[in-house]
């Protein structure tokens, strides 16, 4: 915590705030939610012809579940009696779901992979002008540094998202998966112009 009173220095703006990667994030999350939706429905479509159906009864289900007034039953009594539940278990349709969610999440991280290998950077870090370098060498990181950094991005979100949080007391504003991975998040602005100082 005592990062937090610590006296402020020159190489403080190099690293983005907690703030700024947010942003970045929101603005990545809302253009691959553009983005993957159509790609989505169109593999899904190939790949099952009923998965809007699919869809439109797990709604259904889950809607009738949720009026159900009886208190004194538990909402997994009331789930695993329901004939249309038990129909939708039976049929596998569940695995629809589930396939459905793992195409958007390979997509999603071919997409991101792809944009830091070849940029460094998203497209929510890019209109703010950071990027993912090696935290030691400030070059741009290797193909491996990067996939680790995607993989442990787990490690930060699951437990109930600590590992992004320690953005806010790590000194150089580094995530858990930025410390696993040997990389840093930097301001390109910020950087050239300690490069210019520098000289």
């Amino acid at each position: 915590m005592f990062l937090f009173f610590r006296k402020k220095h020159p190489d403080d703006k190099l690293y983005p705030t907690f703030n700024s990667r947010l942003m970045a994030a929101l603005i990545d999350i809302a253009l691959a939610t553009i983005l993957l939706v159509p790609i989505t429905n169109i593999i899904s479509s190939i790949v099952y012809d009923d998965v809007t159906q699919t869809k439109q009864q797990m709604s259904l289900m889950m809607k009738h579940l949720s009026e159900t007034s009886d208190a004194t039953k538990s909402f997994l009594y009331n789930l695993t009696n329901n004939p249309e539940f038990q129909q939708f278990m039976q049929d596998k349709k569940y695995l629809i779901i589930f396939t459905e969610q793992a195409i958007q999440l390979l997509v999603l991280a071919l997409i991101i992979i792809t944009f830091w290998i070849k940029k460094q950077t998203t497209p929510g870090k890019m209109l703010l002008s950071l990027k993912i370098v090696d935290s030691k060498t400030f070059e741009k990181p290797t193909v491996m540094q990067l996939i680790i950094r995607l993989c442990s991005y787990v490690f930060s979100i699951v437990p109930l998202g600590i590992g992004i949080l320690y953005i806010l007391v790590n000194k150089k504003k580094r995530a858990w998966h930025d410390l696993i991975s040997d990389t840093v998040v930097i301001s390109e602005k910020h950087l050239t112009k300690n490069i210019k100082n520098a000289k």
